[in-house]
């Protein structure tokens, strides 16, 4: 969710092109990368590997949580829990390519390969667990629901099962087999719309999510499943409509004041974005932290600078581990050194700056 680059404002002879791209997802991270022949072991000095692993809300993983490191071949070479931080430090760690794995319950398990040979004498990884979360649970039922025949159900839940464990391709076969069994099932053409989103086919995902609507003008997922689609693809004013329509439904959901507020930021709406997202930030429960950044873009293309400093700000009191942090310091560290900020309070909110 970084910052928009493509219309940059200057001042004072710098760009706020800077502030853009310090947001990127493609910032490098504290973990080494390493490119080197994977069949090279090097056992000459051992390392030391730390880190943290930590929810993708920015909170420590869970107590018990243990981080795994293995042979390319499965064994074991050294394994810890993380302290109640969420960090951990293993000492006198070969300099070897591995596997590193945590595996906790009711999270997704993570797994990522490293080659320790590039760290002099640690190796530092941040790692990040999301949850094992079905978008489709946590929306209310569906009409169609009770009308679906048993075999539409059935696949419907191999499809979001698939879903879960991120097979796009098998999810789709399975989701195509229920709406072809039952065509109004609100809920499987969502997920369906949602899946085929996922594989970038989007005419036949909006197909399905307009086909669900049809069937159930009711069932409000797919109204945010479709507005953020069209958001996607730089429609914002179909986006608006469908959205406002769903908004009439439900005006107590964060999410359609979110997806509006970024259909009025694609549209240079700042004023407008603002006051999507202030709407959705006052909703309970209230929207991720990731509302403050967008907020923070729009006050940026107002140059209302001090405001934008605050959401950053802000955007680190609730999420000081986030995936963005590191970025979002960047970026007011970077504002402080420009002199675009004028309140006191802005420039007196400094974060502790990460080490290079």
């Amino acid at each position: 969710m970084g910052l928009r680059a493509d219309t940059p404002l200057s001042y004072n002879g710098l760009t706020l092109l800077i502030l853009f791209l310090a947001l990127d997802l493609s910032l490098p991270r504290l973990e080494a990368q390493g490119v080197g022949s994977m069949g090279s072991q090097r056992f000459e000095t051992p390392i030391t590997v730390e880190g943290h692993v930590r929810t993708d809300q920015g909170t420590p993983a869970p107590p018990g949580t243990m981080v795994v490191l293995r042979t390319l071949g499965g064994e074991i070479i050294a394994q810890q829990p993380v302290d109640a931080t969420g960090g951990f430090q293993i000492e006198d760690v070969p300099k070897v390519v591995c596997d590193v794995s945590v595996n906790v319950k009711g999270f997704r398990p993570y797994e990522r390969q490293v080659n320790l040979s590039y760290g002099v004498g640690e190796y530092f990884l941040e790692i990040q667990i999301s949850p094992k979360v079905t978008v489709v649970h946590r929306t209310p039922p569906a009409l169609t629901d009770k009308e679906a025949p048993r075999a539409a159900r059935k696949e419907l839940k191999r499809g979001q099962e698939a879903l879960n464990r991120r097979q796009a391709r098998k999810a789709e076969r399975f989701l195509q087999k229920a709406v072809s069994i039952f065509p109004c099932y609100a809920r499987a053409q969502t997920d369906l719309g949602l899946t085929l989103s996922t594989l970038h086919h989007y005419k036949p995902a909006e197909q399905a999510l307009r086909k669900a609507v049809q069937c159930d003008p009711g069932y409000l997922e797919s109204y945010i499943v479709l507005g953020r689609l069209l958001n996607a693809e730089e429609r914002y004013p179909d986006s608006e409509k469908i959205l406002e329509s769903g908004l009439r439904l439900s005006p107590g959901s964060w999410q359609f004041y979110y997806e509006l507020g970024e259909a009025e930021l694609g549209e240079d709406k700042y004023q407008a974005a603002v006051r999507q997202f202030k709407k959705a930030e006052g909703m309970t429960p209230p929207p991720p932290p990731q509302v403050h950044l967008k907020l923070a873009d729009a006050y940026v293309k107002l140059a209302s600078y001090d405001r934008a400093y605050h959401e950053f700000a802000s955007y680190l009191a609730v999420a000081p581990h986030g995936p963005f942090a590191n970025g979002v310091k960047r970026v007011m560290k970077q504002m402080r050194a420009a002199g675009v900020l004028h309140q006191p309070s802005a420039e007196s909110q400094s974060p502790p700056l990460s080490p290079p």
